[in-house]
């Protein structure tokens, strides 16, 4: 369970001196379920979205971009910075 929680970025988690553990650790994971919810439903409150390829692909898109690369770029600088680099 301690090897889950250090992947996830959440706290009480293990050690580890893997690089890629690490990587994904400092980009928190269990944070991007918020931004994903908020794709979801703002495209469904939006009106407009309709379940064909080219809304799905763009929602799919969204998601990528809000969760692991906007939530894990920010959570990584975050980290960084407290630390004080």
């Amino acid at each position: 369970m301690s090897d889950a929680r250090q992947l996830l970025g959440m706290k009480g988690a293990s050690g580890t001196s893997n690089i890629w553990k690490l990587r994904l650790q400092l980009m928190k994971p269990v944070t991007w379920i918020p931004l994903i919810w908020g794709v979801i439903c703002g495209a469904a409150a939006s009106g407009n979205f309709r379940w064909s390829l080219d809304h799905v692909l763009a929602s799919l898109a969204c998601m990528f971009m809000s969760g692991p690369l906007l939530a894990g770029f920010t959570q990584t600088i975050n980290d960084l910075l407290r630390q004080g680099y």
